[in-house]
């Protein structure tokens, strides 16, 4: 299933160990609302772990993939309110797990 935002924002309600893609990510914002989640980012080496009031911002075009560690709740902020293409994916178990 592929969803297409074309509002300047858009929330997201993530299950525990629900995934969500990016495809293209430079420019992107995801604000943490509720909840835990883990981003990572196509050629970055760093994890980031979201907790409510975090948000994380991409400087690069490469994928960005969101794996909540508890139900969560995300603000998904394109760039400058391009639309943006999301893309679910199938749940995964990543091999280490950030503290809740």
């Amino acid at each position: 299933m592929r969803t297409l935002f074309r509002r300047r924002h858009a929330t997201a309600h993530l299950r525990a160990r629900q995934t969500l893609s990016f495809a293209r990510g430079r420019g992107v914002t995801l604000r943490c609302l509720e909840g835990v989640c883990w981003v990572t980012r196509e050629g970055d080496e760093r994890d980031h772990v979201l907790r409510p009031g975090d948000s994380f911002r991409s400087d690069s075009p490469g994928r960005i993939v969101v794996w909540a560690v508890t139900d969560a709740r995300l603000r998904i902020e394109p760039p400058g309110g391009e639309p943006l293409l999301a893309v679910p994916e199938t749940a995964f178990l990543p091999s280490s797990l950030p503290e809740a």
